[in-house]
C-alpha cells in the first residue's frame, strides 16, 4: 500500500494482459441510459479520462444497485475483471486482523 496516495493504486500483475475485448456486462446493457449518465459525470469530475486510442484488453463494465435506508436505489458502476485480467493479478492473501474490525469496516448489504 505504501505510495498509494501519491501515485494511485497499480495492479500487481504476474504478466501483462494479453489482447481481449469482452463486451459490457447485462446490468449495463439493460439500463444504458444510466450507464452512460455515470460515465459521462466521471469524466466531467476528471475520474476517467476518454483515451486518445482503443486499448488491446478491454474488461466489461457493470452496474450495482443498493438500496439506501431511505428506500432510494443507488447504482454504481463497477469493472468486472473476473473473466481476463484477475487470470494474470498476483495472489495476495488478505489475513484480517480481528473480527470486531470486519464488523467497523463494512456494511449491511456489502456483499
Amino acid at each position: 500500500m505504501k505510495g498509494v496516495l501519491q501515485k494511485g493504486y497499480l495492479i500487481p500483475f504476474t504478466e501483462k494482459p494479453g489482447a481481449n475485448e469482452k463486451r459490457n456486462n447485462k446490468t449495463a446493457r439493460d439500463k444504458i441510459e444510466d450507464f452512460k449518465s455515470i460515465v459521462e459525470k466521471m469524466i466531467e469530475q476528471g475520474v476517467v479520462r476518454v483515451g486518445k486510442k482503443k486499448p488491446t484488453c478491454l474488461s466489461p463494465l457493470g452496474l450495482v444497485k443498493r438500496v439506501q435506508e431511505d428506500r432510494s436505489v443507488k447504482q454504481r458502476l463497477i469493472w468486472d475483471a473476473s473473466r481476463h485480467v484477475n487470470t494474470v493479478i498476483k495472489d495476495q492473501h488478505i489475513r484480517l486482523a480481528h473480527l470486531n474490525r470486519a464488523f467497523k469496516i463494512t456494511q449491511p448489504g456489502d456483499c
